[in-house]
């Protein structure tokens, strides 16, 4: 992963690692994220849980609780406007772990087969994740189960303009 600028995302359009924006919610209030890299999946950012009534980081209402599993999107709403970076807390991405996609047991086996790639890892019965350099480790059911995977709702990258819809069916 790379952390572009890493400068402070104030008064600029794009954003980098530890930059927090805003993300508007469909209750008028906002979700918060911290981006956490950029690499062959996307920018992946970390969600903490909850809406809140003001976009200044941090809340009132103190520290927030994370949800571990980064989403993975385009940085379109951030160049635009419509989201805002409203600080820049590398403490707040350091809560995260390396961002990774998961894979489905099962539901990438024709790709991996196209790949003839003998060295492909299997996906294992619960599923897999894998990091931007190629990392994989395998999941056990109630983390697959966490990040979606198990009842179908998990999905690898969402546009911008569809993550405050995803966020609320994550229930954040």
């Amino acid at each position: 992963m790379t952390d572009g600028t890493g400068r402070s995302g104030r008064g600029r359009k794009g954003a980098g690692v530890g930059d927090v924006v805003a993300v508007p919610a469909s209750d008028g209030g906002y979700h918060f994220g911290v981006l956490l890299g950029e690499g062959a999946f996307g920018t992946a950012i970390g969600f903490v849980r909850g809406t809140f009534a003001a976009a200044d980081w941090p809340p009132a209402e103190g520290a927030p609780e994370v949800r571990r599993h980064a989403v993975h999107t385009d940085k379109e709403a951030v160049r635009s406007g419509d989201w805002s970076v409203v600080a820049h807390d590398p403490a707040l991405a350091a809560r995260f772990p390396e961002p990774e996609i998961y894979h489905a047991a099962g539901a990438d086996d024709d790709l991996l087969d196209l790949l003839a790639d003998s060295d492909a890892p299997e996906v294992g019965g619960s599923g897999m994740g894998e990091a931007a350099d190629g990392t994989t480790r395998q999941l056990d059911e109630a983390e697959a189960r966490e990040i979606g995977l198990l009842d179908g709702s998990y999905e690898q990258t969402v546009l911008s303009e569809y993550v405050p819809a995803h966020l609320a069916r994550l229930g954040l």
